[in-house]
Parts: structure tokens; C-alpha cells; sequence
């Protein structure tokens, strides 16, 4: 007597693993272990089982397990039915859930890349790895699992909710962005380094501490970006980046920095080097650090997003602000230093495709126009006035001057 099982493989029929299986599913509902009676019920399936291999040499596996689910309830054992119907349930489960697992592995193996072979692909990974199989592999079942996550908090905030005809929806005409990641967890982020530049990243269970000088600062603020990203699906925004920076490059070099920028000096690796081209070594490390696979993303670089500040918002955002050292910080080397940055950024993009950062120009927008262009207007106005003759251009007098002076200084002042 032989058994086909699921997979087509033929083995030989064994009563003992039947037994088994029975024998278990009874026990886990009475509690109890198996009665003379049941023992009776044991030998009569047995029987029974055997007369069917009387009729033919083989039988399916599945058929078999339909002939101990009719035995069961013939003999009154409903509970018992139901738990080994179960038990049959839950293997079944288990099996198809290995089945597609393998398979999605196989087709992983087998395709040309990432986005052919899942079911949400994302544009930041180019990769085609063993990292990125771990992170893909488990899309399908994040993706249910955030979708029922969204389904209770609907039920819970607005309870006449059709989340019915939401998770039809879902299924059909509209995407739910990045449901497929990982389970829980927050999507974008800006973030203050104000605790990094106090603390480092121990706030983080890292074990840096502070950073002391600008060589440190750039190397943790990677750790940093890769710390926080672990934690977020999306975006890690630094928008304070920039005014650090400036701070510590000024405790390198001084607050004159940006009016020496071709002195030499020599640097840690013996070489001597003028400040700006030490500058853009900063800048070439932090940019291509954040921009390499990470293992905690799924072999995905950071998404990393970072502000341009003009002058009315970084005085409104740090007219008042204050390094732990006490210190304030200067819009005009950090103004270099993110202009410097942009235009380093344009030319290193000419020779390496890098996706990080995304720049944010942060303005303030006031009566239909930027605060900032309005203000160039006004000073190119004033000096055309302080410049030109008064019998070249009549219509420009003093009283306009110093109007526009005034007004200069009041938008200084807010």
C-alpha cells in the first residue's frame, strides 16, 4: 500500500503516523489521555482505511485525511473532527505559506532585477542580493498585516466607516503607498541635531559621544542619519545641518574662514590642504557615506533630505539660536557654506549618479512674492541710488533713498 502525497512524491502507507496525528488531536481537547473506547475508534479506522487500499493500491494523501474527518464524527467525536480539521487547516496554511516563499525566492534568483521579481518595487534599490531578498520577501505579508493595522484605527476613529469597500479599493483602484514596508513603523522625519551635537548618538543606543571638532561631526552626523533612518520607512530630514556644519568649520578655522579659503594648513593625513578643498572632502564624505546600501534598509541608501535656507528664514528660524558653547550662529559663512555646497553638489552629480540628498530651498513667501528677492531688489535700488548721479537719473532723491534704507533695516530687524 503507497500514499501519494502533496508534492506527487509516493511513499509507503504507515497507520502509526495516522495514530499519531489522531491520537494528538483527541488529547488536546479532552485534556485527558485516550480512552479504551477511543482505542476501539483507532482499530475500526484502521479497517476502514484498509478496505479503501483494498480497492485500489494508492490513495491521495487528501483522501485519506477526508476518510479520519468522517470516521471522527461518525463515531461522535465532533470536537476531536474539529480540532484535527484545524490542525489539518493549519498545515495546509503553513505549506502554501513555504510554497510562495520559495517560489517568490526562485523567481528572485531567475529575474534580471529587484523590480521584476516583487510586488511593490521601490526606485532607491538598485542592488540584486541576498539583503535585498530578506527585505522583499516579506513585502506581501507586511502589506496585509499594515493594511488591517489601518482597517482598526479606522474602526476605531470613525466607526460607520465602509472599510469594506476601503480594503476593495485598495485591492483594485488605489495604491496605499509603501504598505509593503516594514510593519508599524513611522514614514518620514525631520529632526533637530541639537540633542546629537549634546549627546552624539547615545540618545539612540549608539556610543558616541558629542562631537568635538569637524573631522568627528562628520563622521557621526553619518551614523546619526543611519541611526534614525533604521527607525522610519521614509525620509530622515536635516534641515539644521548646514548651521552646524558652519559651526564647527568655524571652530576649525575661525569666523574669518570664508576669507581664507585658499590658506593651507596641513590636515590629519599629513597632507596639506587649502580649506576649501578640505571643505569638499566634508562634503564628498557625508554625501557618499549616506548614499551607499544600507543592511538595515534592505540594501537601500537613506533617503536623506536636507534645507537651503534665504536670509528672512534663517533669521526667523535662528535669529536667537545658541550653540551649547553659547555661541551664535553667522548667516554669512553659512550662506558660503550651502551655496559652496550646491554648486560642489552640481559638479560631483555630473560624474556619479547620486539620488541624496534632496535639497529643500526654504523661503519666506509673503504678498505673493520671496522676502528674499524682494530684498535684493530693494539693496540693487539703493545702490543704483548711492552710485548714479542725481542729474543722471532725476526721479531718484534722497528722500527715496533713505526710504528704501529704512526699509532695509526694518526687514533686517524682522
Amino acid at each position: 500500500m503507497k500514499v501519494i502525497k502533496r508534492n506527487g512524491e509516493v511513499v509507503p502507507y504507515d497507520f502509526s503516523k495516522i495514530e499519531k496525528a489522531v491520537t494528538s488531536a483527541f488529547k488536546a481537547v479532552t485534556k485527558e489521555d485516550p480512552t479504551s473506547e477511543f482505542y476501539n475508534f483507532l482499530d475500526e479506522l484502521q479497517v476502514t482505511i484498509g478496505e479503501h487500499f483494498s480497492a485500489a493500491d494508492t490513495l491521495e494523501v487528501e483522501i485519506i485525511q477526508d476518510i479520519i474527518e468522517y470516521e471522527l464524527m461518525s463515531f461522535g467525536y465532533f470536537e476531536v473532527a474539529k480540532a484535527y480539521i484545524l490542525y489539518r487547516a493549519k498545515h495546509e496554511n503553513t505549506r502554501k505559506f513555504a510554497e510562495r516563499k520559495i517560489k517568490f525566492i526562485n523567481d528572485y534568483i531567475e529575474s534580471d532585477n529587484t523590480a521584476n521579481a516583487t510586488i511593490d518595487d521601490n526606485s532607491n534599490v538598485s542592488n540584486h542580493n541576498i539583503a535585498v531578498l530578506n527585505a522583499e520577501i516579506h513585502k506581501e505579508d507586511n502589506q496585509k498585516v499594515n493594511l488591517k493595522i489601518l482597517e482598526n484605527k479606522l474602526k476605531e476613529l470613525y466607526p460607520d466607516f465602509d472599510y469594506k469597500q476601503m480594503n476593495k479599493d485598495f485591492n483594485t483602484i488605489a495604491y496605499l503607498h509603501d504598505s509593503s514596508s516594514q510593519i508599524g513603523m513611522p514614514y518620514c522625519v525631520a529632526v533637530s541635531l541639537y540633542p546629537f551635537l549634546l549627546n552624539g548618538i547615545k540618545d539612540l543606543g549608539g556610543l558616541s559621544a558629542s562631537p568635538k571638532n569637524i573631522d568627528s561631526f562628520c563622521g557621526m552626523f553619518v551614523n546619526c542619519v543611519f541611526a534614525i533612518a533604521a527607525q522610519y520607512k521614509g525620509a530622515v530630514a536635516t534641515p539644521g545641518f548646514f548651521v552646524c556644519m558652519d559651526w564647527f568649520c568655524r571652530k576649525e578655522w575661525g569666523d574669518d574662514y570664508v576669507n581664507r579659503l585658499d590658506e593651507t594648513y596641513n590636515c590629519n593625513s599629513n597632507r596639506v590642504k587649502s580649506i576649501r578643498k578640505q571643505v569638499h572632502q566634508y562634503f564628498q564624505r557625508i554625501t557618499y557615506s549616506i548614499n551607499q546600501p544600507s543592511a538595515a534598509r534592505g540594501s537601500q541608501s537613506v533617503f536623506w533630505n536636507l534645507s537651503i535656507f534665504d536670509k528672512p528664514f534663517y533669521d526667523t528660524m535662528y535669529g536667537d539660536f545658541r550653540f551649547p558653547d553659547g555661541s551664535p550662529s553667522n548667516w554669512e559663512t553659512l550662506n558660503w557654506l550651502q551655496c559652496e555646497y550646491l554648486h560642489w553638489l552640481n559638479q560631483e552629480r555630473l560624474k556619479c549618479i547620486l539620488t541624496f540628498p534632496v535639497v529643500s530651498v526654504a523661503l519666506i513667501y509673503q504678498n505673493g512674492k520671496c522676502e528674499s528677492i524682494c530684498n535684493r531688489q530693494r539693496e540693487s535700488h539703493y545702490r543704483q541710488c548711492r552710485f548714479k548721479r542725481r542729474d543722471r537719473i532725476p526721479s531718484y532723491h534722497d528722500e527715496d533713498v533713505k526710504r528704501h534704507q529704512r526699509r532695509d533695516n526694518q526687514s533686517q530687524r524682522i
